[in-house]
């Protein structure tokens, strides 16, 4: 128990190392080519460090784009959720036998429920953003040390495990890292295929925004189970 509650204390820190840490593997044979081709290491970590922020920082910028673009359509997309809402109500209604005097009872408790929702879902997002600009900052600070004193962590760790063989510690440290580093490139390979996948079919039925649809609904995969079916709602409704 007191180590959950340590754990919760220091998620601040942890879940930015655990991020860095899995940056580091992924960068380190790109970090090695470079240093074989006489590149100094900082250079070299920077490098890959500034190349993965500018994909970041495409891949929001796109976002930020296209989300643009859907608020030109604001009133269209209003009217379909606000129409599918109440034809939800009607439905209930018509299910439930519900009087007129009940059904506008239910009505107003269940708007006054979601405009509670939706202004705590606005404060969780304006701390959501502040977290997530926290991480933008500290993880490729994170990642530049991990990678720059890496060969000082491996000294560290002989002598932690001075009753290891170094050869096996190094051989341990490598195995790690080649699987962190596969995870990440499978699963940027899914995020890829679902994305193309996603892109093309929108596009094949004439969807608006189809490329934007396609990008969110791969992103929101991750999410297990939940995830796609968020990502189909909201293209169906959507497109509605």
């Amino acid at each position: 128990y007191a180590v959950l509650l340590m754990l919760e204390a220091l998620h601040d820190i942890l879940v930015p190392l655990a991020f860095s840490g899995l940056l580091a593997a992924l960068f380190v044979p790109a970090v090695r080519w470079l240093e074989a081709r006489r590149v100094p290491p900082a250079l070299a970590i920077l490098l890959c460090i500034l190349t993965a922020m500018t994909v970041a920082l495409g891949i929001l910028l796109f976002f930020v784009y296209q989300t643009s673009a859907l608020l030109a359509d604001y009133e269209l997309i209003r009217e379909r959720f606000v129409d599918a809402y109440y034809a939800v109500l009607d439905w209930l209604r018509e299910r439930l036998n519900l009087t007129r005097e009940e059904h506008q009872d239910f009505v107003d408790e269940k708007t006054d429920q979601v405009m509670d929702a939706l202004m705590t879902a606005g404060v969780d997002s304006v701390k959501v953003l502040g977290h997530a600009a926290m991480l933008f900052v500290l993880v490729p600070l994170y990642t530049f040390f991990i990678l720059f004193y890496r060969k000082l962590f491996m000294r560290g760790l002989y002598l932690a495990l001075r009753k290891t063989p170094p050869e096996r510690v190094y051989e341990m440290v490598e195995q790690m890292r080649v699987v962190c580093g596969q995870y990440l490139v499978g699963v940027s390979i899914v995020l890829f295929m679902v994305a193309v996948a996603m892109t093309a079919g929108l596009l094949a039925m004439g969807m608006p925004n189809a490329f934007f649809f396609g990008i969110m609904g791969a992103i929101l995969n991750l999410i297990p189970y939940l995830g796609i079916f968020s990502a189909a709602g909201l293209t169906a409704g959507y497109s509605a």
